[in-house]
C-alpha cells in the first residue's frame, strides 16, 4: 500500500511542478556562483581536510578524547543518585555508595572505554577528512548542477506562464 501511495505522490509532484513554478520568483544574482567563490575558500576546505587526515592531528585529538573520557569516568555519581532517588523514590534499583564514580557503576568494559573512544575518534577524523576532500573536489559539479536546475526552473515557469495564456 505504501509503495502505491509513493508512486501516486511522485506522479502528482511531477504533474504539479509547472503549476508550482508559477509561484517561484527567480532573481538573477541571488546565489553564489562558482566565479564568486574565492580560491582561498576552496584551499581552506582542502587544508582542513588534510589536517583531519594527518595522523599526528588524529593522535592529539584521540589523546584529548581519552583524557576527557577518563575525567568523566572519575566523576562522583553518588550525590546525583541520591538526588534522583529523593525526586523519584524507587527509581534507583541498586545501592550505590555516596563516593561511587561513573566508572564504579559502569560495566566491566568501562576501563577500556577511553581507548575505544580515542581510537574511534581517529577513525572518524580519517573518514571525515576523506569526505571533506571528496566534497571539495565535487563542488564545481554541484555548482554546475545548481545552475542547470535554476535554468530548468526558469524554463518550467515560462512554460507554465505560456500554458496559462
Amino acid at each position: 500500500m505504501r509503495s502505491k501511495l509513493g508512486v501516486i505522490g511522485i506522479a502528482l509532484l511531477g504533474v504539479s511542478a509547472p503549476a508550482m513554478a508559477q509561484d517561484i520568483e527567480f532573481r538573477p544574482g541571488t546565489g553564489v556562483s562558482a566565479p564568486d567563490i574565492a580560491p582561498e575558500d576552496a584551499n581552506g576546505v582542502n587544508e582542513i581536510a588534510e589536517r583531519m587526515a594527518d595522523p599526528q592531528m588524529q593522535d592529539r585529538i584521540a589523546s584529548a578524547v581519552e583524557i576527557m573520557t577518563r575525567t568523566v569516568m572519575d566523576m562522583p555519581v553518588g550525590p546525583l543518585v541520591e538526588s534522583i532517588e529523593k525526586a523519584r523514590p524507587g527509581t534507583v534499583k541498586r545501592d550505590i555508595p555516596r563516593d561511587a564514580t561513573l566508572a564504579d557503576i559502569a560495566d566491566r568494559d568501562a576501563e577500556a572505554l577511553p581507548e575505544k573512544l580515542g581510537e574511534g575518534s581517529r577513525q572518524m577524523l580519517s573518514m571525515a577528512g576523506s569526505l571533506a576532500q571528496a566534497m571539495a573536489a565535487m563542488m564545481p559539479e554541484f555548482e554546475r548542477m545548481g545552475r542547470a536546475m535554476e535554468e530548468s526552473f526558469k524554463a518550467a515557469k515560462t512554460q507554465a506562464r505560456n500554458a496559462r495564456n
